[in-house]
């Protein structure tokens, strides 16, 4: 179907940014969220001209529609670590480097990488040294995470992250992710909070590849 034009109007009297897309004697107007609006152009782009696709420096994979998969160079975060309920503590961690997956519905999946260069579909990928995070890599999701990773869509890498690290990282899903600490990654992060590296040889592999990981395999 050839997409004729895309029309895209944004005012303080829409509640929303509004959309138009023109394709033959077809005409659909509909509102939609900054994220949504990213996708409707990327698949009508795409179905236009299929050439047409760029990569940022932290987007791994995607097929512009479905799946987002971006990758996080090892860096210090600060995260909120629940050690007693409903009282966590703000720690400086130096994480490894992180990939994530996140699909259309606002599922995401979180591993590790080693090392600090743009990772390859072989390379194996290893347990995030992070709670709530199940032995699949899938997120357990906060109660108004939905509503923000819908506005943010596949593609606002920034803002996905920033969900992500916004979430209290509580006692759920802490075993399995240290050799040094099995019970318990907290007390990893505890112990290296404050540190300039986090210690590679500590993550717990994974047994699968990063394409694996990207749903490419």
């Amino acid at each position: 179907m050839q997409i004729e034009e895309i029309l895209i109007r944004c005012n303080t009297s829409l509640p929303l940014p509004e959309i138009t897309v023109v394709s033959g004697a077809s005409r659909r107007t509909f509102f939609t969220t900054p994220g949504d609006l990213r996708r409707v152009l990327l698949e009508n782009l795409h179905e236009a001209i299929p050439e047409l696709v760029y990569l940022p420096p932290g987007l791994l994979y995607t097929d512009l529609q479905t799946t987002a998969v971006w990758w996080r160079p090892p860096t210090i975060q600060r995260i909120a670590v629940e050690f007693t309920a409903r009282k966590a503590e703000i720690l400086p961690v130096p994480l490894p480097g992180l990939l994530m997956n996140i699909n259309a519905d606002g599922e995401r999946m979180v591993c590790a990488i080693k090392g600090s260069t743009r990772p390859q579909p072989d390379d194996p990928i290893w347990y995030a040294p992070l709670p709530n995070l199940n032995t699949s890599h899938r997120v357990c999701a906060a109660g108004g995470d939905q509503e923000k990773l819908a506005v943010a869509g596949l593609f606002d890498e920034q803002s996905l992250w920033e969900i992500y690290w916004e979430s209290t990282f509580t006692a759920h899903s802490v075993t399995g992710k240290s050799h040094r600490y099995p019970d318990d990654i907290r007390l990893l992060l505890a112990e290296i909070a404050g540190q300039s590296e986090f210690p590679e040889a500590d993550l717990k592999p994974a047994n699968d590849s990063v394409a694996m990981f990207a749903g490419i395999k």
